[in-house]
């Protein structure tokens, strides 16, 4: 599954300034492990603050990176030495940075290469505004039974749901 990115015209008309990129993330097994990527996509260095927030709404120190020309960051979620050290199975991150918009993005993701699972850390941009509806999308939707190479359990079976089937099945309950 891959998300949608933001379009480029859309990120010009953002006036330059400090940028946010806030994400959540859930882990619904021991076995998750989570990433963080985050790219400079201008051609000079820059920096960014990498901060995360625990689920009952603590705030960790900022970690600054440097981010060289055209380079890629990844970090690990979890405590090991190039972690950020998130703790729990739920939780947010936050990545600040000064400049154009878009000259830096953040992405992320969880996974469980045992049962084969693996999902987006979606992200969005703060942006000082009215509170309001954030809609995400994505296309790639898998339905049936998944490739082997996924490594989900044999028996797993993906299907859509209905918003229709969805209710009949909240007043049958």
């Amino acid at each position: 599954m891959y998300g949608f990115s933001e379009s480029p015209v859309n990120a010009a008309a953002i006036a330059p300034g400090t940028q946010t990129w806030e994400g959540l993330w859930w882990k619904h097994d021991a076995g998750v492990e989570g990433f963080l990527a985050v790219s400079n996509r201008i051609e000079q260095d820059t920096q960014a603050g990498i901060r995360l927030v625990s689920a009952n709404g603590t705030l960790t120190q900022p970690r600054t990176v440097k981010l060289p020309t055209h380079s890629t960051l990844m970090f690990s979620l979890d405590n090991l030495t190039d972690g950020l050290g998130a703790e729990g199975n739920v939780g947010g991150v936050g990545v600040d940075y000064s400049g154009q918009a878009g000259s830096v993005i953040a992405e992320g993701g969880l996974l469980n290469a045992k049962e084969g699972y693996s999902a987006n850390i979606p992200f969005v941009r703060n942006t000082p505004s009215q509170p309001g509806i954030v809609t995400l999308g994505s296309a790639g939707i898998m339905v049936g039974k998944p490739d082997p190479m996924m490594r989900f359990p044999a028996e797993t079976r993906l299907r859509l749901i209905s918003s229709c089937e969805t209710r009949r099945r909240r007043q049958s309950t």
